[in-house]
């Protein structure tokens, strides 16, 4: 006697034969479906009709989306194809292929799988989370204090900076401290804090590293975008601006800083830079 309960926990939609022959699913609709697929195939054998395609586009189509970093457990769950059929594909010889199979393969789309949707521990480009690191150091951001905030040590970061590759799970958690304070100063309450923004300041220059003004949410995990360092230097040209004419309106350091989001040392040490003297008498008199 042959149980035809449906599976309860095959994440399938039964009456396909798929069902039938991949998850052993022997419901009635699935049962039916596999007999009147049986039955076509016999009729089309009988009329010489061809019923099989040649495998090779597929195969080609299955190697592309792998090399997109889809694995075969996703393009299974993309296309519906059985795991057997896209398991022969990738590894085995097989020169034919169903019609339904090549079908459901060929109609998953060339193109990269977001993040979010890939296992934590595959390995993706890390050419997005390396330009979201650089970009917060060029605003203080140290690689110490980014290591700590998403749980990496310091080795980690920096082998960031040159790894061609870095797991899903470290990726997301640089977008999601990138989210959160590419528009932000580091703290500067202490002088170890202003010393670590200062050093991580002037290495990110050094290096040449573009800020966050420089990129687009849309292009940074592109490897052939370029930064924008023209709309980064207008910006870095408008606060000069801002810093020096509220300075010529007679305002001290700290009222500069209150006013412009900089921390008082900073700004003393811009005015110095410039040789410009401090408006402290001036605003006591």
């Amino acid at each position: 006697m042959i149980d035809r309960t449906p599976k309860p926990d095959a994440k399938h939609e039964h009456g396909n034969y798929v069902t039938y022959v991949a998850d052993k699913c022997r419901c009635f609709p699935c049962s039916e479906a596999n007999r009147l697929r049986a039955l076509r195939q016999r009729r089309d054998k009988a009329y010489g009709r061809k019923l099989l395609e040649d495998a090779e586009p597929v195969r080609q189509h299955l190697l592309k989306l792998r090399a997109l970093g889809l694995s075969i457990a996703t393009i299974e769950k993309l296309s519906g194809a059985s795991h057997c059929a896209v398991q022969e594909l990738v590894y085995s010889s097989r020169t034919k292929v169903w019609p339904i199979t090549a079908k459901r393969i060929l109609a998953v789309p060339l193109e990269p799988l977001p993040a979010e949707q890939q296992p934590p521990g595959r390995f993706i480009s890390a050419i997005g989370a390396r330009r979201r690191v650089q970009a917060l150091c060029t605003i203080g951001w140290s690689l110490t204090v980014i290591g700590a905030r998403v749980g990496l040590d310091k080795r980690t970061m920096q082998e960031i900076s040159w790894r061609a590759q870095c797991t899903v799970a470290t990726h997301l958690k640089i977008v999601a401290l990138y989210d959160e304070l590419w528009d932000k100063q580091p703290p500067g309450d202490t002088a170890g804090q202003r010393v670590s923004a200062t050093k991580a300041r002037s290495h990110a220059k050094k290096q040449g590293w573009a800020p966050p003004m420089a990129w687009d949410d849309d292009n940074i995990d592109d490897p052939n975008a370029k930064p924008d360092t023209g709309d980064a230097q207008r910006d870095a040209e408008s606060r000069e601006a801002e810093r020096l004419a509220l300075w010529k309106r007679g305002m001290t350091d700290r009222q500069i800083a209150a006013a412009t989001g900089w921390h008082r040392d900073s700004v003393r040490r811009w005015r110095l830079r410039h040789g410009l003297p401090s408006q402290e008498r001036r605003a006591a008199s």
